[in-house]
């Protein structure tokens, strides 16, 4: 391999970012087999079930994170103003330097702000993680051993959600590849670790001390990350009425999109500790690998989109429209493409793996399986249109997802006594069909300056046509 190739690798937003999403996922095509062919069902529920409070790190960022990286994203252009609704056209907006007076107020601010989380996500886990992680606990073998390491859990997690400082300010600042090499470098180590204590016949709780360990280095490698890169910006001095700005446009910005994030993603990923106090390990377990499996494929596929992020914010705050609608229409035809490879992957082989491995716990039911998919189709949808939208700075987050979180929440419990293991994915789809899905997109596609058949005609159209008639003819 020339070593312009591996320069190209190695500085390339999308591939490192899709090499970090690779590596995790490899969790799933290495770890998960091993663990199915290894441990019992109560034991596989509480590994899963610890996934699931891993992917709630965006849930404890409490919108915080999003916030941050854009508004650092700003300062990267020298914006000098954020009203990118009613900019004029023509009109002068950002110098085009990099203003690092104004990112290191952001970096100054943003830890105030992540201390406050820290102590925050502690009193939840100690209060409320404790009681519903009870009975998995209790359920699972070696329960003391269990014990022993939730409280680990719960004093290391906090500390995982601070260093999340390091994360948007290499982000913000556009220094991603540097950012998801070391994550890829650690991803890899995490599973050779949890393979070689597995094959090691350890209990399942020693897994999951040593995956946390891993993220505990990780906020560690950040730090240096952004220390060697970025060092010389705190050394610029920070004024009072910086900060003051900074604030402003974080604080507002940062509640409404918390209030979202948890009102959708936490609601959608907190049903999954529900279910562990009504229903069955085995039950559970089959469900929670089906889960699991389609959100894998779903953070992959969405490198080549979210990696733009900060380049999308870049392009806004120069009022540069007409590039932005263009390279964000690529990105999410590339998002949607992935995500149906690699689930219909997964559909097709499944049963084979499953057989070959000699799994103590099955694959979900496909019914189950095609509603994940099909609500994970739409709701990518209506949330890369949000991300598009918020690229003004005006944040419709916290009622957007708030009403689609109530209406999801309410279908659940509704439907949870009637209809089992499908009240979930059910629930999932109606949420998003009823408001989010269809309101978001419209008001992108007019910050955007273009209409659904102009810019969906080659990007999702064509998927969600092709998906559901993927699933009508697999599943008759």
């Amino acid at each position: 391999m020339s070593k312009r190739l591996i320069s190209f690798i190695l500085n390339s937003t999308t591939i490192t970012t899709w090499l970090s999403f690779a590596t995790k996922a490899l969790s799933f095509v290495i770890v998960l087999p091993l663990l199915l062919s290894r441990y019992a069902a109560v034991d596989i529920a509480i590994w899963q079930l610890f996934l699931t409070l891993w992917s709630f790190q965006i849930v404890f960022d409490a919108g915080f994170g999003s916030a941050f990286i854009r508004v650092i994203a700003y300062g990267t252009v020298g914006a000098k103003q954020f009203d990118f609704i009613n900019q004029k056209i023509n009109e002068n907006i950002s110098s085009g330097k990099q203003d690092y007076t104004f990112i290191n107020a952001v970096f100054t601010v943003m830890k105030s702000f992540y201390l406050i989380l820290f102590i925050a996500c502690l009193i939840i886990l100690l209060t409320a993680g404790t009681y519903f992680f009870q009975k998995p606990i209790l359920a699972s073998t070696f329960p003391e051993m269990g014990w022993r390491n939730w409280y680990f859990f719960v004093v290391t997690y906090p500390i995982i959600i601070w260093g999340n400082i390091y994360v948007n300010f290499l982000i913000g600042n556009h220094h991603i590849p540097q950012l998801r090499i070391g994550e890829t470098v650690f991803n890899l180590l995490s599973i050779i670790t949890v393979v070689l204590l597995s094959l090691l016949n350890c209990n399942i709780h020693v897994l999951i001390f040593s995956y946390q360990c891993w993220f505990v280095l990780g906020v560690l490698r950040n730090f240096f990350i952004s220390k060697y890169y970025l060092g010389y910006i705190y050394k610029y001095e920070v004024e009072k009425e910086t900060i003051k700005t900074v604030r402003s446009l974080v604080i507002g910005n940062a509640y409404k999109s918390g209030i979202g994030i948890v009102m959708s993603q936490g609601v959608a990923q907190g049903t999954s500790i529900l279910y562990a106090q009504v229903t069955s390990p085995a039950l559970l377990a089959s469900y929670l690998i089906g889960l699991n499996i389609a959100n894998s494929i779903k953070s992959f596929a969405q490198a080549p989109f979210y990696s733009k992020l900060p380049l999308f914010a870049s392009l806004m705050g120069k009022g540069q429209k007409e590039e932005l609608a263009a390279i964000s229409a690529l990105n999410m035809r590339r998002v949607y493409l992935i995500f149906l490879f690699f689930f219909f992957i997964i559909t097709l082989s499944h049963e084979y793996v499953f057989n070959l491995i000699g799994s103590k716990v099955n694959f979900p039911d496909l019914k189950i399986w095609f509603l994940i998919g099909f609500g994970i189709m739409i709701e990518r949808f209506g949330a890369m249109h949000l991300q598009m939208y918020s690229t003004t700075n005006h944040i419709i987050w916290h009622w957007l997802n708030g009403l689609t979180g109530i209406i999801l929440l309410i279908s659940f419990i509704i439907t949870l006594p009637l209809i089992g293991l499908y009240a979930f994915p059910v629930s999932y789809v109606i949420a998003y069909l009823c408001f989010y899905s269809w309101y978001i997109p419209k008001l992108s596609y007019k910050v955007l300056k273009t209409t659904f058949w102009k810019f969906e005609a080659n990007v999702f159209v064509p998927v969600i046509v092709f998906f559901i008639l993927f699933a009508t003819y697999y599943l008759i």
